[in-house]
């Protein structure tokens, strides 16, 4: 896999793919290409929940759609920063360099997750 490091013999995922792999597992999710190419879009039921692009430098950016009110609560509250092109919108995003980031960017793909299942009355 390119751009997985090995370690003492051991493979190390990309934080960018712990996000995939695990918001893929969920009921209810697909994937599909994202809006820019390598990018992955997920989407619970046909409802978008956000993208993560290509690394880039060892880095991925995952982008993630929520009320403008919430993202907006997401940026002050330290845990996303505007998207870059869209801000105000909703939209948020978050660097993905560790597996620390991954965690916190999976957690933000999961309150997504449950809001729309909230939403849609579907476990």
């Amino acid at each position: 896999m390119a751009g997985v490091v090995e370690l003492r013999g051991a493979n190390i995922v990309p934080p960018g793919d712990i996000v995939r792999r695990e918001v893929a597992s969920w009921a209810g999710v697909s994937m599909a290409p994202g809006p820019t190419p390598g990018s992955t879009e997920f989407c619970f039921h046909h409802r978008v929940l956000g993208h993560v692009h290509a690394a880039w430098n060892g880095v991925a950016l995952a982008d993630l759609i929520f009320s403008p009110e919430a993202g907006e609560a997401l940026i002050t509250a330290g845990r996303a920063d505007p998207h870059p092109m869209i801000p105000g919108m909703g939209w948020v995003s978050v660097q993905v360099r560790t597996a620390a980031d991954a965690a916190r960017v999976v957690a933000l793909f999961r309150e997504n997750y449950d809001r729309l299942g909230g939403r849609l009355h579907v476990v």
